[in-house]
């Protein structure tokens, strides 16, 4: 400000005519308090030094007049309310010289400055420019001046009037200061209002002393607001008590106004640190509950809304208004309060407030507004109505039930969702007496998506007798629901049945909406030739297709990695001019390049949905997903930039799949941070899920004390406790064992197990060591297809993950309980024939190697073999030619568990034979095989002493991604790091490379050849087939280097010399190998879940099979 100050008066040459200053500027160039708190930076500095130089450049100005306080020049008054508010920053002696150049009074510059100021100054200065007289004729031009600019001035104020632009207040102003009084009184009202918009504390002085000029029965609405506005503005309260109680007397006051004034008074109350004005305020409690209904305003108070700390303050007037017993209405303004805090209070306060009052509209208002609400609030939103559905009196209203209901419905731990379910479903009949149309269809539409055939059936037939035949079956979703159940269920027979029902039975047409359904079922069943048929159909009856049965039949094929006919049905779509640019089609095209490893061609058809205005992240996502289970970094990033470029945003399951690439690449402390950043900073939406990835990365690196803190900042942040984030602390707990003894927290591993064990149950709804649900209704009964058998499930992944671990704590009888009460759950019977899923059966195929059950194994692993066989089997595979693929891309390495037991137990029954033609049968069939089986196998053959097969394969699969010995790179003189990018590369399973331990065996197994063959001819034509066929075999165990380590140890033995050749010393200077395998441990238990998974969905994706529920 005061080089602004300065800069104006610079021109005018103040330094060179002003006398030095008798007293140091320090001591009287000080800014008032004042200054800064009534808004006088907002001085426009500009227009000041105009007026003030005014006079320079008009040698008639009646300089004169300014001192002797007559025939002021009207058009010069706007240095009454800008310029001289900065008379205190000018020098001593500069204030005479100031006013021989303005029109101004010399009583206006006493008004914000001591008289005393200048006293000895003024008349010293200039008294012989005071005492000059002008002449007549200036007089008679000044005039003249003067009315002829009178109209310009109207006509410039009437433009910026309606111009309303607020930056022109300080023109506006100079041009209404300009006019005559009758003027002035014309345009009064509309000045008053248009300097209210600006809410300076300049304008607000302005505002005050025109309203003072108008009479109470002349206000209006806008003009009460804004004067009332404006003496708040400048800290008069009781002023502006004052024109409140004025405006509430008013009787043709509007009510809006009132609100308004109402709304000023509250927010500027409440701001105050004093809480007097509150209590002053309330006080005229009778003027203003006779003037204004409480209870319907407080969603219009938007002001009182925007107070900070609206729910502490509220919480702490609630109580100093317990003592205040004197003042009437105390209630009311409780409720007030209560009400507008819960609008912008955080979850933490809500119950708080909500007790305070116990205020059943408040409770009402609240769970309907909080329709929108994100997830986190779902279980606030079912704790506050379970208060509000006690309060005496309480009936919740039918928009509260549907609101509640969606809350429950988006819960995930079945403990809380079915019990409130039904609770919900009676408190209709409590309350409305009948469900509503809308509740019958909500409540449908739910247990239709849980395949719980048996409630579906039951509300469906009261919906018809509640609701008439007739009029329901006017609905289109009617039988959606009846559909829909069957579908979820996989069982397309008996949709089929339904839907060739609503024809012959009800003399119905089919909807487009039931098609789409009943293809669904069809896909969810894998049944590939029905869904074709149905798609046939469809097209036919309905006289063309549409996105959804197009998205649907392409989703199906797309999951399974058909590449082929996922192109088929998308040029169809092209051919009959379906719009293809929608996410379920470019998301199915996407799923099938990514399960075929075609990521340039998926991501150049993102990229292209994106320049066409289709920015999905649900596309890109999907490629971030199959870079994170490959542990390509470089790509994720990569792929964030383009998104980026693209300007594509960000979603939380992206940042899921940047979390769970950060977890495979052995990154904790990295992904902790990105998730610490989103708790604190909110720099994304946390979910759930983003916790599970974090303690699956601190599993992955053997820190399972840090997975169950990780777990506890989980609960802290909002999200409750669920069977995923169970099945993760036990993973956790698993490791207890191997950990140092202080990060063990003085507790046992199977201490905790047991009791993270009966909190799983609970999960469930399983009374502990009982076959019983707490409710039947919590565990419908669910028929499934090979295909679906194959899918990944969540109860699936859950219990066989349990199982695995009470594998390797050897509790086999617990893995006996956890099976049965997995067949209850999923099938609503423990001893039910159904067969099990396939992920079920990789860890019961472990806990028979483990007790060597040989026979029972066998059993296990043929029915897994067949079940993959049936379910897998592509829609592209043609009897007869070698082109087509007989097992679908997502299915091909789905046997990579069950064939690492049999292995097992082969090795361990010393049976080569069998070892090679699982291998044979398996490949035949059309699967695939992973790294890590690859290298048991070798290692089998040479246990077995087949040792030019193990050489043979080794040559064939492993060495062609051989990276060298680690310990030969160290010792070398030379840089020859590889990228980290490949390294990490070389933990992803399906990543074939030979790791030491292999290359170990192979090692034992040429010394034993070496040792017996100058007895054997055999041996030794062994010796020299294995030099000549497997040449990169041959060069990496002579290049061996021996490190003492336990597991060469462990291998080679203390007297297995290892084989030389100093021919061939240089193959030891290769790159490091990167991370090992444990070729003998089960299924891999990183925590990450869909790490060692063949299910590369989208997570969150909608697809068209979401879009046809």
């Amino acid at each position: 400000m005061l080089e602004k100050t300065a800069a104006s008066l610079e021109p005018c040459g103040l330094q060179r005519v002003l006398p030095s200053a008798r007293k140091s500027f320090r001591s009287r160039r000080q800014l008032h308090t004042a200054f800064w708190q009534h808004g006088a930076a907002d001085v426009e500095i500009t227009s000041a030094w105009q007026v003030l130089m005014h006079g320079v450049f008009d040698p008639n100005l009646d300089a004169a007049s300014s001192s002797t306080g007559t025939n002021v020049d009207p058009r010069h008054p706007a240095l009454r309310a800008s310029t001289f508010l900065l008379d205190f920053l000018y020098p001593t002696g500069s204030l005479a010289f100031l006013r021989r150049f303005s029109p101004v009074p010399s009583d206006r510059h006493d008004i914000n400055r001591p008289v005393s100021t200048f006293a000895r100054v003024s008349p010293r200065l200039y008294s012989s420019s005071a005492s000059a007289s002008p002449t007549e004729a200036a007089q008679t031009e000044a005039g003249n001046i003067s009315k002829e600019h009178q109209e310009n001035h109207v006509e410039e104020l009437k433009r910026l009037l309606l111009l309303d632009d607020p930056e022109d207040a300080d023109q506006l102003w100079h041009q209404y200061t300009s006019l005559e009084d009758a003027a002035k009184q014309q345009y009064l009202d509309q000045v008053l209002v248009f300097l209210s918009r600006t809410k300076r504390a300049t304008d607000s002085w302005k505002i005050s002393e025109l309203f003072q000029q108008i009479e109470p029965s002349q206000w209006d609405g806008s003009l009460f607001v804004a004067g009332l506005e404006a003496e708040l503005i400048l800290q008069n309260t009781e002023q502006a008590k004052v024109i409140f109680e004025k405006g509430l007397e008013n009787s043709t006051m509007d009510q809006s106004s009132l609100v308004d004034a109402f709304d000023l008074m509250l927010a500027a109350a409440l701001r105050s640190s004093s809480k007097d004005l509150v209590y002053s305020i309330w006080r005229i409690h009778d003027k203003i509950t006779a003037r204004l209904d409480l209870d319907a305003i407080p969603q219009d108070l938007h002001r009182v809304g925007s107070v900070s700390r609206l729910g502490d303050i509220a919480i702490e007037l609630g109580a100093q208004l317990k003592k205040a017993r004197s003042l009437s209405g105390v209630t009311s303004l409780k409720k007030l309060l209560v009400r507008c805090a819960l609008e912008v209070c955080p979850d933490g306060q809500v119950l708080t407030l909500l007790r305070m009052t116990n205020d059943p509209d408040a409770y009402e208002r609240f769970i309907r507004r909080s329709s929108n609400s994100p997830k986190t609030r779902k279980f606030l939103l079912t704790q506050v109505y379970k208060l509000y559905r006690d309060l005496p009196q309480s009936c919740p209203s039918q928009d509260a039930l549907h609101v509640v209901f969606r809350a429950y419905q988006g819960m995930l731990q079945p403990q809380d969702k079915f019990p409130g379910m039904e609770m919900l479903w009676g408190d209709w009949f409590t309350f409305h007496q009948t469900p509503s149309k809308r509740a019958y269809q909500m409540n449908l539409g739910f247990y239709a998506s849980t395949g719980d055939k048996k409630q579906v059936y039951k509300l469906w037939q009261d919906y018809i007798k509640t609701h008439g035949e007739i009029h329901v079956q006017k609905g289109g979703d009617t039988f959606a629901h009846l559909l829909q159940v069957h579908a979820v269920r996989g069982e397309p027979l008996e949709a089929q049945k339904i839907f060739d029902e609503i024809s012959t039975r009800f003399r119905l047409e089919p909807n487009r909406h039931c098609w789409c359904i009943l293809l669904n079922a069809y896909a969810k069943a894998g049944d590939y030739e029905g869904a074709i048929a149905t798609f046939e159909k469809l097209h036919e009856s309905l006289g063309g297709l549409d996105r959804v049965s197009v998205g649907t039949l392409m989703y199906m094929a797309a999951e399974r990695g058909d590449l082929g006919f996922t192109i088929d049905i998308y040029r169809r779509a092209r051919r009959e001019n379906i719009p293809t640019n929608d996410t379920a089609i470019l998301g199915s095209l996407v799923e099938a390049y990514c399960q075929n490893d075609l990521f340039r061609e998926a991501e150049d058809l993102c990229a292209r949905a994106a320049m066409k205005g289709l920015r999905e992240p649900r596309l890109w996502n999907r490629i971030l997903n199959a870079f994170a289970l490959r542990r390509n970094l470089v790509g994720i990033n990569r792929l964030l930039n383009r998104m980026t470029d693209m300007d594509v945003p960000y979603n939380e399951y992206t940042y899921q799949e940047l979390l769970t690439g950060l977890s495979l690449c052995r990154q904790p402390q990295h992904a902790l941070h990105l998730l610490a950043v989103a708790v604190k900073d909110g720099a994304f939406e946390v979910n759930e899920g983003h916790f599970h990835t974090v303690m699956g990365a601190f599993i992955k690196t053997g820190e399972g004390d840090l997975a169950v803190r990780m777990h506890k900042m989980m609960q802290k942040t909002g999200f409750q406790e669920s069977a995923d984030s169970l099945v993760s602390l036990m993973t956790a707990f698993n490791q207890w064992s191997h950990l140092p003894h202080k990060r063990r927290a003085g507790h046992s591993q199977q201490t905790l197990l047991g009791a993270a064990l009966r909190r799983f149950y609970k999960v469930y709804g399983i009374r502990h060591a009982e076959m019983s649900p707490s409710d039947p209704s919590r565990s419908p009964t669910q028929s499934y297809t090979p295909s679906s058998l194959l899918q990944q499930d969540v109860k699936a992944y859950h219990f066989s993950r349990i199982v695995y671990l009470c594998t390797q704590m050897r509790d086999f009888a617990k893995v006996e309980e956890l099976v049965r009460l997995y067949r209850y759950v999923a099938y609503g019977d423990a001893n039910s024939s159904e067969p099990l899923p396939i992920q079920m059966l990789n860890s019961i195929m472990w806990a028979d190697v483990s007790e060597k059950r040989y026979e029972a194994l066998q059993r296990t692993w043929d029915t897994a073999f067949a079940l993959a066989q049936k379910g897998g089997l592509s829609a592209e595979w043609v009897a007869g030619f070698t082109n087509s693929k007989k097992i679908s891309t997502r299915f091909r390495y789905i046997l990579n568990d069950g064939i690492k037991a049999m292995q097992t137990m082969y090795i361990e029954q010393g049976d080569g034979v069998s070892l090679q033609r699982l291998f044979a049968k398996v490949r035949s069939a059309g699967f695939e095989i992973d790294s890590k089986n690859w290298n048991l196998h070798i290692q089998g053959l040479i246990q077995c002493h087949l040792y030019k097969e193990a050489f043979d394969a080794c040559e064939k699969w492993l060495m062609p991604n051989w990276t060298g010995w680690a310990s030969a790179r160290r010792g070398a003189p030379m840089k020859n790091l590889i990228p980290l990018d490949l390294r990490r590369k070389g933990s992803w399973p399906r990543y074939l490379r030979p790791v030491s331990h292999t290359l170990y065996y192979l090692a034992k197994g040429y010394s034993e050849l070496d040792k017996m063959a100058p007895w054997s001819a055999e041996t030794s034509q062994i010796m020299k087939r294995i030099r000549a066929d497997c040449p990169r075999c041959y060069r990496a165990i002579i290049s061996m280097r021996s490190n003492g380590s336990p597991l060469e140890q462990q291998i080679l033995g203390d007297d297995t010399p290892l084989p030389a050749d100093e021919d061939n010393q240089e193959y030891a200077m290769y790159p490091d190998e990167g991370a090992e395998y444990d070729e003998h441990s089960g299924p891999e238990l990183d925590g990450v879940k869909g790490a060692d998974e063949d299910d590369l969905s989208i997570p969150g994706a909608i697809t068209s099979l979401d879009r046809s529920s």
